[in-house]
């Protein structure tokens, strides 16, 4: 691994596991010694969190580490020190001011710019190949910064650039600060919820008491964030203007309603909730599934699209899905949240949802991005097969190998799971697995039956989907298995295939140059 890195010009130090420092430090300073007394605090020993100075006493597992870090990284540094972790990394730390407050504003702005950093276009600099570590990140602190025509103007971004970037703006620094304040509220609601569902009577009672009988574990409730909002109409409303949240903001992430009376609502309240991450581990969302019947009151509701959730963009259980999709180089694709949950309880960890959607060419370029072999988890509803079949060609026109696997009749992946734990449900996706376009012949063969105009729609509907994959000897081989099945010649399925193709392409050049048209079309005034 080193050797991949800086051409290999490493160090290796060994550490001697035995060694035991002195337990008073000296230093000496034009003639005067100094003494401290060394630091024991053992940061794994739980009672070190049994006292903190908050609220909330349970600190969800991420926040235990980030405070971890934080202890660590300003274990020798003066008593006023400040750090600032996130997601178990130290992105901000102010020491050696003169005060606290100074410790807070220069850690506060060290973190600053860490946000800024992650935003697209900083992420995205055409850096010259071959630039040092050190100059990347000198340069990405300029460009950010104020005097950002030190590393753009002419003669100068040469040095650092393939190409030169458009500078930074205001406007652009304000929004991606925006973004990071979403994040922050959806994090700070995230817990809020958590701590609703397991440290008040009512959030024991009905939601804990709900995923109890759903038959999730302790430990993947916590894992999954699980939370509960109150049936009180605006508890998290007011928690969260207490803490100093801005009400549009609450209103902005659609964790609350505006109620036009100057205060506000809740928009989950007396629901479940599954919260949303993207593929960082962020929180962008969440979901919320009411307990209690009411009229007119849907079922599941969502978080509605704003900076930085877009459900189109989404696949729910993609951050803690990624190690396993990677490693087992396959992903399961089911419907809802209680399915990816209730699979990963039974020990399949690679699966994500669509949360109820069609799939969209960004989730297809999100699952491509892990792995190129997908299986897509369908219950025994046949008419509801048949309608989604056609959804599943935007797999083939991304080039992954898509699989199917069908499960019995009455059964979803939520329900067969629970009743299927471990070796017994891996044991049948193994042997109930099958080739998506083979599978799609059968179905549609089997419902032509004998009527030759039926089996001739059914037949183009198979050559639109072959038409679409990008391996050439991967659709002769279909053809072959098409022809076979519907007990036609393959030079006709050829020859329509070809045609098809044409069309294709035909379509997509046209869309490009529409494309290229309006490009070039000059700003209106």
């Amino acid at each position: 691994i080193l050797q991949a890195k800086r051409k290999g010009t490493y160090n290796i130090i060994k550490i001697d596991p035995a060694y035991r420092p002195a337990p008073i430090e000296h230093k000496q300073c034009f003639g005067i010694t100094f003494e401290q007394g060394r630091n024991e605090i053992d940061l794994t020993d739980d009672a070190l969190f049994a006292n903190i100075p908050t609220a909330c006493k349970d600190f969800p597992e991420a926040a235990r580490r980030d405070l971890m870090i934080a202890l660590i990284t300003l274990k020798y540094t003066q008593s006023n020190s400040v750090c600032y972790v996130k997601d178990g990394q130290a992105i901000g730390i102010g020491a050696g001011q003169q005060s606290r407050i100074h410790c807070t504003r220069l850690a506060g702005q060290k973190a600053d710019i860490w946000w800024l950093r992650q935003h697209p276009k900083v992420m995205n600099l055409p850096f010259i190949p071959g630039i040092r570590r050190a100059d990347r990140d000198n340069t990405i602190d300029i460009y950010i910064g104020p005097e950002h025509d030190d590393v753009l103007r002419d003669g100068a971004w040469q040095q650092f650039f393939t190409q030169r970037p458009e500078p930074l703006t205001d406007e652009e620094k304000a929004e991606q600060t925006a973004r990071d304040a979403m994040f922050m509220l959806n994090e700070w609601a995230c817990q809020f919820f958590e701590e609703q569902l397991h440290e008040t009577t009512e959030g024991q009672e009905v939601g804990l008491a709900y995923f109890n009988d759903r038959g999730f574990s302790t430990a993947t409730i916590k894992k999954f964030r699980l939370g509960y909002s109150p049936e009180d109409r605006s508890a998290l409303y007011k928690a969260a203007t207490a803490q100093g949240f801005n009400r549009q903001l609450l209103f902005d992430t659609g964790l609350c309603v505006d109620d036009n009376r100057g205060g506000g609502y809740d928009r989950y309240r007396g629901r479940v909730i599954f919260p949303i991450h993207n593929p960082l581990g962020k929180v962008i969302g969440f979901g919320g599934r009411v307990l209690q019947k009411k009229d007119k009151v849907a079922k599941y509701i969502n978080s509605p699209e704003n900076e930085i959730y877009h459900k189109k963009e989404t696949l729910y259980d993609i951050y803690l899905a990624k190690p396993k999709i990677r490693n087992l180089k396959n992903v399961y694709l089911v419907e809802g949240y209680t399915d990816v949950i209730s699979m990963f309880e039974s020990g399949v960890e690679n699966v994500v949802a669509s949360s109820g959607t069609a799939l969209t060419p960004e989730q297809v370029k999100l699952i491509s991005s892990q792995t190129q072999d997908i299986t897509v988890m369908y219950d025994g509803d046949m008419a509801g097969i048949k309608a989604s079949l056609r959804g599943i060609d935007i797999l083939l026109e991304q080039g992954l190998n898509v699989k199917v696997c069908l499960l019995p009749d009455g059964e979803d992946p939520d329900s067969f799971a629970k009743a299927h734990r471990d070796s017994e449900l891996q044991e049948y996706l193994t042997n109930n697995t099958t080739d998506f376009l083979l599978f799609k012949a059968r179905i549609l063969s089997q419902d032509a039956g004998n009527d030759p105009m039926l089996r001739a729609r059914m037949v183009s509907e198979m050559v639109d989907s072959i038409a679409k994959m990008k391996d050439y000897i991967a659709q002769t081989f279909y053809i072959k298995e098409c022809a076979r099945i519907f007990d036609l010649p393959e030079t006709t399925l050829n020859a329509e295939l070809k045609r098809k193709v044409w069309k294709q392409n035909l379509e997509g050049s046209r869309r490009q140059q529409a494309e290229n048209a309006r490009r070039q079309q000059p700003a209106a005034e």
